[in-house]
């Protein structure tokens, strides 16, 4: 924190050490830019005039409408900011994947959403249109021997599993990434700009390969519209809630099975995207540690997996779990703790 404050202060006067320099040059060279295109300005026209004013007007309008691109380009109404906007970048899969459940290897589930049954729908936000399905015949897929709904389609995805009382490891795995800053400093509220290289997964019809992850839990793929402005409600919440990663410097107040408190991810040995975060105190309470993680396919299944099994509950609650494509999607403010 306090080289970022020392670099901030010089930059600053940095800044003002050149704004100095300019004025100085400007009065010995008897340059006045301001008091000059004044006068340039009164000498044109009344349309010419009307013409430079229309001009200016626009782009200071474009300027301020022009979405950001989510990496630090662009104007307000972008994904820009944050107070921890860091591009993070995810190179290809370079090492062996720890996560081993029943049986010993990994499984591959065919699962989209691993999460709690009682789930309910998100209705479509700001009057969003919604695709009419009322005629259509419920379908029971062959595999999954799981009937699938209108509101399944219109939605985008389907539950296909629910897992419960399974032996997970989020430890990093070899090539993982972990968030430097938030192991250094702590996180609660922060987020940082993961760009993937060579490598992105399906959201409805689109490629994902640049994602904001927060701190509390919430992913937003970047999506562009027809327009090119970003679209709007598309997210992933394997576990949104008050969360808080804890500080290396201050894991001495973990008890030994709740460290590390981390946010690591990965591209895997089989080419999907693993975000996890290991350790993180829910509410902030040092007696609440959990772990959580969610898996990206480049075909768009997803799977979310948990380990809530340190909660003194049978049901977490005040959270959100589920995902929105464009507005439409299911939630649920409560899980059991043996689900994984």
């Amino acid at each position: 924190m306090l080289t970022k404050i020392w670099t901030g202060t010089l930059l600053f006067f940095a800044w003002l050490s050149f704004c100095a320099w300019l004025v100085l040059v400007c009065r010995e060279k008897n340059v006045h830019p301001l008091r000059d295109f004044a006068m340039f300005f009164k000498k044109q026209t009344k349309a010419g005039r009307i013409i430079f004013g229309t001009f200016f007007i626009a782009m200071w309008i474009f300027a301020s409408v022009k979405p950001g691109d989510g990496d630090g380009n662009g104007g307000g109404g972008g994904f820009d900011g944050g107070t921890n906007n860091v591009p993070q970048m995810v190179c290809p899969p370079g090492g062996s994947l720890q996560m081993s459940l029943p049986g010993g290897a990994l499984q591959q589930q065919a699962g989209l959403v691993e999460q709690h049954a009682g789930l309910q729908p998100v209705q479509p936000l700001n009057g969003g249109a919604t695709l009419n399905l009322s005629g259509l015949n419920p379908i029971t897929s062959t595999n999954t021997l799981r009937t699938i709904t209108a509101e399944d389609f219109e939605r985008g995805f389907v539950q296909t599993r629910v897992g419960t009382n399974e032996q997970l490891d989020f430890s990093p795995i070899a090539n993982a990434t972990i968030v430097s800053d938030w192991r250094a400093f702590g996180a609660a509220t922060d987020w940082i700009y993961v760009a993937l290289t060579n490598w992105a997964f399906k959201v409805a019809t689109n490629d994902v390969e640049r994602l904001r992850v927060y701190a509390f839990g919430k992913i937003e793929p970047f999506i562009r519209e027809a327009d090119d402005s970003i679209a709007a409600n598309y997210w992933f919440a394997p576990f949104m809630a008050s969360l808080g990663v804890v500080p290396q410097a201050n894991w001495n107040w973990l008890s030994e099975s709740a460290r590390p408190s981390q946010v690591w991810y990965a591209i895997t040995p089989e080419n999907s995207l693993v975000i996890t975060w290991q350790n993180a105190l829910l509410d902030r309470d040092t007696d609440k540690p959990l772990s959580f993680q969610v898996e990206f396919k480049t075909n768009g299944q997803f799977t979310y997996r948990y380990d809530l099994s340190r909660l003194n509950a049978d049901t977490v609650t005040n959270i959100l779990s589920g995902a929105s494509f464009g507005g439409n999607g299911w939630t649920t403010n409560s899980i059991p703790t043996n689900i994984t």
